[in-house]
C-alpha cells in the first residue's frame, strides 16, 4: 500500500471546481422548473371572483323569494283566488275552503269566523226544512194527531230550525198512539239527528 500523503493544493482546487460545476447545474435546473410554472400559486383574485359569484346568486334567490312572498300576499291560502285586499273575490284568504262558487256545506265556521264559504255575502243553510210540532186536534174521543203540510217530507222538530253547526231532530210525520189520554199519544215518526251545515 502506498504511503498516506496530505492533499496537495491542486487537489483542493480540483474539488472546488467540481463543487462549483455541480452548483451551477443545480441553479440551471431550478430555473427550468420555475419557468415551467410547477410552483406557481393560483392568482390572488380567483377566490375573490368565486365569492362575488356566490353573493350574486344569493341576491337572486332573495329577489325570487321576495317576489313569491308578494304573490302569496294576494293568495295566502293558495286556492287560486286573489284576496279582497288585492282586488280579488276571496273574502277569507286564510281559509282555502272559502272561495267563490264553493259548492260544499260545512259544520264549522271558517278561519275568519264566518259561515259565508262562497263569498256571496249571505249565509245559506243546507236544509231549509220548516220547524214543526206534532199536536192533538179535536176533542176526546174524536182526537187526531196532526203535523202539517210538511208531513210526508221532513221538518225540524221544535219551534225553530237549528243554527249553523247545531244538531237538530228531524221528523217526517206524526203518529197516534193509544190511548188518546196519554201524553205520548201524538209523537213524531222517523226521527233523525242532523247537523245543520252552511256555506
Amino acid at each position: 500500500m502506498p504511503p498516506c500523503r496530505p492533499p496537495s493544493l491542486s487537489d483542493t482546487f480540483d474539488t472546488m471546481r467540481a463543487l462549483t460545476f455541480l452548483a451551477a447545474l443545480a441553479l440551471v435546473a431550478c430555473g427550468d422548473v420555475a419557468d415551467q410554472g410547477v410552483y406557481e400559486l393560483p392568482e390572488a383574485d380567483a377566490g375573490t371572483d368565486a365569492t362575488a359569484d356566490a353573493a350574486d346568486a344569493a341576491d337572486d334567490v332573495a329577489a325570487d323569494a321576495t317576489t313569491a312572498d308578494a304573490a302569496d300576499d294576494c293568495d295566502y291560502d293558495g286556492d287560486g283566488f286573489k284576496a279582497a285586499k288585492c282586488g280579488g273575490p276571496d273574502c277569507c284568504d286564510s281559509d282555502p275552503n272559502v272561495r267563490p262558487n264553493q259548492a260544499e256545506f260545512f259544520d264549522v265556521p271558517s278561519a275568519c269566523g264566518t259561515w259565508d264559504y262562497n263569498c256571496s255575502g249571505e249565509v245559506e243553510r243546507e236544509h231549509n226544512w220548516p220547524a214543526a210540532e206534532c199536536k192533538l186536534q179535536g176533542d176526546y174521543p174524536d182526537v187526531t194527531c196532526v203535523g202539517g203540510s210538511w208531513e210526508g217530507f221532513r221538518a225540524w222538530r221544535g219551534a225553530e230550525p237549528p243554527g249553523c253547526g247545531e244538531l237538530g231532530t228531524t221528523m217526517t210525520g206524526c203518529t197516534s198512539h193509544m190511548p188518546p189520554q196519554s201524553a205520548d199519544y201524538c209523537r213524531p215518526s222517523e226521527t233523525e239527528q242532523v247537523v245543520q251545515r252552511c256555506r
